[in-house]
């Protein structure tokens, strides 16, 4: 039973989550501030036994001055609530499985922490390398039906930081895997949610995936949008905090270099994309040799990205080849942002040794990349092996070629 009438002495406080009663009274965990709380089991109790219980444990905690008094009562025991009210406990706050009841006996001012009194949301600001920002349509609530296109939004769980909150709504709305950067902006409300009071956090996100995947159970649509486009919106005029965002001078319109520095591709890196691959010339000794495989170092490459905009020598970037033929291209921030990265870049080989006997050869010097992980932040591409074939296939090198 969850409560029980005795007249043996009083035994030490049982563990947590375990209420019994000692000398017809309830116990339970004495807090760090002179009071107690009963976390009341849940095993069925009479609601005319646990009247007469309360009653007498309101008397035993007044005479040793014990000030407030918590019961949480478990969903079980909701016939419970109506003899609690009755002698003088109120509701503080409710869980899906239990409400917590609470009682001042002092006569002086009750010191008791109120309810939680504020909800906490988050916005996400994502922005690319084109200055353009990622954007929803709801499938419900206010923005329903509107044509209006906002910044990915949600509530913080509990427990869960405001930049992970951010993170995780982004990635359930759009797909788009991200990493936090910086709070742009942050603003409080009054009368918000149920009465309660709303803090809401603006956070800037750099996005590190860049096909979106819209979640169909709430979002219309999703998509990339220009920054112009979207601060030009009449709910964005008239939205002080989105307003205050827009016109941030962290997000200068007139410069795309300071655009791509506050979204994180400026110097500073906030994530690393490399691009893989190896070099090999297809040679036999003779005409009785097997083909082999020879690396060629000191090849130089580069990886060519399309912006869909002027060519520019930000567009691209070179490396040469090691001693086994491997070569290894740490892509510069402002390319981290390109949609469809596989679709958008090769790599092209530019020049040979000419020590190299593929130094006038045939063969791939051009392919597609093709994405081999993607962890924290960490993306790596690949080009696999280029096979080149010297000149002159017809014939099998000299044993004495110098490779």
């Amino acid at each position: 039973m969850a409560a029980s009438a005795s007249s043996s002495s009083p035994s030490p406080v049982l563990p947590d989550k375990h209420v019994q009663t000692v000398d017809s009274v309830l116990t339970g965990k004495e807090d760090e501030h002179g009071g107690v709380i009963v976390d009341m089991s849940t095993e069925p109790i009479d609601p005319i036994m646990f009247n007469s219980l309360l009653k007498a444990s309101m008397i035993h905690w007044k005479q040793q001055g014990k000030r407030g008094i918590w019961i949480k009562l478990p969903i079980e025991l909701v016939n419970l609530v109506e003899p609690a009210v009755k002698e003088g406990f109120y509701y503080h706050h409710a869980e899906p499985k239990h409400l917590m009841l609470v009682h001042w006996i002092p006569e002086t001012i009750n010191t008791l922490p109120a309810n939680a009194s504020h909800r906490v949301g988050v916005g996400a600001f994502v922005m690319n390398e084109h200055g353009e920002v990622l954007v929803v349509q709801e499938k419900s609530g206010k923005f329903q039906g509107t044509g209006i296109w906002k910044f990915p939004t949600g509530v913080v769980d509990e427990g869960e930081d405001i930049c992970d909150a951010a993170v995780r709504e982004v990635k359930e709305e759009t797909g788009i895997d991200t990493k936090f950067v910086e709070i742009l902006a942050f603003r409080q409300s009054h009368k918000s949610f149920f009465n309660k009071s709303d803090l809401f956090f603006m956070c800037m996100l750099q996005p590190i995936s860049f096909d979106i995947q819209k979640q169909e159970r709430e979002i219309e649509a999703a998509q990339w949008m220009a920054f112009e486009e979207y601060a030009a919106q009449a709910f964005v005029q008239k939205h002080d905090l989105l307003r205050h965002v827009t016109e941030n001078p962290l997000v200068e319109l007139s410069s795309s270099d300071e655009l791509r520095r506050v979204a994180g591709y400026g110097d500073e890196k906030l994530s690393t994309v490399v691009v893989s691959g190896s070099i090999l010339c297809d040679v036999c000794w003779d005409d009785s040799s097997p083909l082999q495989y020879h690396p060629i170092p000191g090849a130089s490459m580069v990886v060519l990205c399309d912006t869909s905009k002027k060519t520019s020598k930000s567009d691209w970037v070179t490396g040469t080849t090691d001693e086994y033929g491997d070569f290894v291209i740490d892509l510069p921030s402002n390319l981290h942002a390109i949609p469809d990265l596989e679709n958008r870049c090769i790599v092209k080989i530019i020049a040979l040794p000419k020590s190299s006997p593929c130094n006038q050869a045939f063969g791939d010097d051009h392919r597609k990349i093709t994405l081999s992980s993607n962890e924290s932040g960490f993306r790596t591409y690949t080009a696999h092996e280029f096979h080149l074939t010297p000149k002159d296939s017809h014939s099998c090198m000299n044993e004495q070629a110098t490779l």
